[in-house]
């Protein structure tokens, strides 16, 4: 007689069982459905009982402000969100974290605990670092209290920006201003067809025929979120020309680099400050966010980068991305779209931990699954496509692959941040885990004629080679060796080999404009061993090869954005006292007193990239070899040639793909 909602809206007939058929009459009814008085005050004393077994739950000792076991299995039972159970889980979880979860815990860890970093504290200042931070890794670094900030010194109009935006005050730039800021037509074409090709195939947080799509409906005036999608496109803007090299930008834009990143920086700082990017609910929006931290990270202005990714992972929280959307009644389309966003912050969360020292700011209840490893094209982008147009999700090389083996080095560092430093036989586990979990996966299967798997694998060596340096280095510190030891002596050489072989992998890729994966990370920990080391080799190549990758290294970031940060200038202060030591000690030392050899010379040579590519701990399957005439892209001849859009998955129907330079793609 009264139906529920659901049926009226579906027209169907609401049916059910009574309990009892006789019941004929509302007054039969009613008084069916009523309880006694005796049954009432039964029931209130169950009730009763119940609360004071859970308040005495709750007081008792040792399980201050936890709930006993019986409400919470109720509250779970009644709520109306359904839950996964472990074994479903883990069933589904391609990633790392599902891998780690058999590690036993070290009998020196108690349980909830984690190492504990190293704080600084002086005259009102304040900081707190990471237990694998490198400047407290290296005894040579006196003092760390140099990282605080200089009040007089510090005039960053960038930071001024973030500082005012996050309190919501409005920016001091007019709106006017930024009115010449606005690409041309054929430069956007040209922007969204250099993001496509050289940085989104590295971040996948996007979909290029979606974008395309929404793009179109942005200059038709008939998108519904244009000032959200204005901030997506000006952070894309910034972080393209960001990534592309010099010569590239003024050959296709007809201006300098710096200018045209300056103008572009300051209109997405605007596009963002117009949204209310800190309490923006809107995904275009939460988008445009994360493509401005990836230009910070680039930057390695990581004053900035790291207070704002716990800005976006707030945002993110409050979205519920953070989530496994098998939770809730999503599509396969919007759970693939959730997952890539917060895929992306996971790895920015890993680099703040790597680089900088940051603790991981990730909520312990996030649970969502890294997306399904397939090409873009594969996708039907529409939230109403048919379950069965969902591609499978492989172990083979797809436009995901890169992000994917990106995000289990990712989940690799934050396990490793919970296992105590002097641990050694735990991290060497976790590390030998997530190379064969990546070389089972998709190591073995390399095609080294294709750049957008060698890539890969170059990535896999540069991040586990840098995860072991700090382990061995470490090891060699809490055994208190001496300088001349052979286990410190292949520190010193495993720091070397790193650092060359990522000289090695930027000229490799420059062709490509890939070099950015391996140029802008700065290789904190290998230059500050190198320097420290220099002084106590004992072989004059082995002084030369660090000599030279030192030059490197300094000539690479002397004029970068970085070089006014306080953590770069306490590299800086590290060479110079070195150098100075050096040349106090002996007369006879060629190499350390500032007798630079080679500054910026890209190349390495023949014998140094045979010692890179042979002493990465990796077996023979994971060497990247690229010599002995192999058509990869470390063909020393310079002959090697690839087709650029081999990185691209579906290029149809993209309004930036019928703008070519000349003809073809400018390289």
């Amino acid at each position: 007689m009264r139906p529920c909602s659901n049926c009226v809206r579906s027209k169907q007939l609401c049916t059910y069982e009574s309990s009892d058929s006789a019941i004929g009459s509302s007054r039969d009814a009613n008084n069916a459905a009523m309880s006694t008085d005796a049954e009432l005050r039964e029931r209130l004393e169950r009730l009763e009982a119940l609360m004071k077994s859970m308040m005495v739950g709750e007081t008792t000792p040792g399980r201050l402000g936890t709930s006993s076991p019986e409400f919470t299995n109720s509250s779970l039972r009644g709520s109306t969100t359904p839950t996964l159970t472990t074994s479903t889980t883990q069933q589904y979880q391609p990633g790392i974290s599902a891998a780690f979860s058999t590690f036993e815990k070290s009998p020196n860890q108690n349980e909830g605990s984690a190492p504990v970093g190293q704080i600084l504290f002086q005259d009102g200042y304040s900081a707190y670092f990471d237990s694998d931070f490198w400047p407290g890794l290296i005894t040579e670094v006196e003092d760390l209290r140099q990282l605080f900030d200089d009040p007089v010194a510090e005039n960053d109009a960038s930071s001024q920006w973030t500082s005012m935006s996050i309190l919501g005050m409005s920016s001091p730039l007019s709106g006017s201003e930024f009115g010449l800021a606005h690409p041309s037509l054929e430069e956007s074409n040209m922007l969204c067809k250099y993001f496509f090709e050289t940085v989104n195939p590295f971040t996948r947080a996007l979909h290029s025929s979606l974008f395309a799509r929404e793009l179109g409906m942005y200059r038709r005036g008939t998108f519904h979120l244009p000032h959200e999608f204005e901030a997506l496109l000006f952070s894309i803007y910034t972080l393209t020309v960001n990534s592309l090299r010099a010569e590239v930008v003024e050959r296709t834009f007809s201006t300098s680099k710096d200018e045209l990143l300056s103008r572009l920086k300051l209109s997405t700082q605007y596009a963002l400050t117009r949204i209310h990017f800190h309490k923006t609910e809107k995904v275009h929006g939460l988008g445009a966010l994360l493509h401005y931290l990836t230009f910070l990270f680039q930057q390695n202005l990581y004053k900035d980068a790291v207070p704002l990714l716990s800005v976006a992972v707030r945002l993110a929280q409050n979205m519920g991305v953070h989530r496994d959307s098998r939770h809730f009644p999503f599509s396969p389309w919007v759970t693939e779209i959730r997952a890539r966003i917060w895929n992306h912050i996971c790895i920015l969360d890993a680099q703040a931990v790597t680089y900088y020292g940051a603790e991981s700011c990730l909520p312990p209840t996030s649970d969502c699954l890294p997306p399904r490893n397939a090409n873009d094209r594969d996708w039907h982008a529409s939230r109403f496509a048919n379950p069965s147009s969902v591609p499978p999700n492989v172990l083979d090389f797809k436009d995901m692959t890169y992000t994917l083996v990106h995000r289990e080095i990712a989940d690799a560092t934050r396990v490793l941040a919970t296992v105590d430093g002097t641990d050694f036989h735990q991290r060497h586990k976790i590390l030998s885990q997530v190379e064969s979990s990546l070389n089972q996966k998709y190591l073995t299967r390399i095609d080294r004629a294709n750049p957008s798997q060698t890539v890969i694998a170059a990535l896999v060596e540069v991040r586990i080679s840098s995860l072991r340096l700090c382990l061995r280095h470490r090891q060699t510190e809490h055994s208190k060796v001496h300088p001349s030891d052979p286990q410190r002596y292949q520190v010193f050489l495993a720091a070397i080999e790193l650092l060359e072989a990522i000289t090695y992998h930027i000229s490799t890729f420059t062709p490509l404009n890939c070099e950015w994966l391996f140029s802008t990370p700065i290789p904190f920990l290998a230059t500050s061993i190198a320097l420290t080391d220099i002084r106590h080799a004992t072989r004059q190549n082995d002084k030369d090869r660090a000599q030279r990758q030192l030059d490197n290294v300094f000539s690479r970031f002397s004029n970068a954005p970085v070089a006014s940060t306080k953590m770069w200038k306490v590299l800086v202060q590290l060479r110079r006292n070195m150098m100075d030591e050096a040349a106090q000690s002996s007369t006879q030392v060629l190499v350390g007193g500032g007798n630079v050899t080679g500054c910026g010379n890209a190349a390495m040579p023949g014998d140094a990239i045979g010692a890179a590519g042979a002493t990465f701990g990796f077996g023979d399957d994971l060497v990247l070899d690229f010599g002995g005439g192999g058509v990869g892209p470390g063909r020393r001849d310079g002959d090697g040639t690839y087709d650029e859009f081999t990185m691209m998955g579906d290029l149809q129907n993209l309004p930036w793909y019928a703008w070519t330079e000349g003809g073809s793609s400018a390289s």
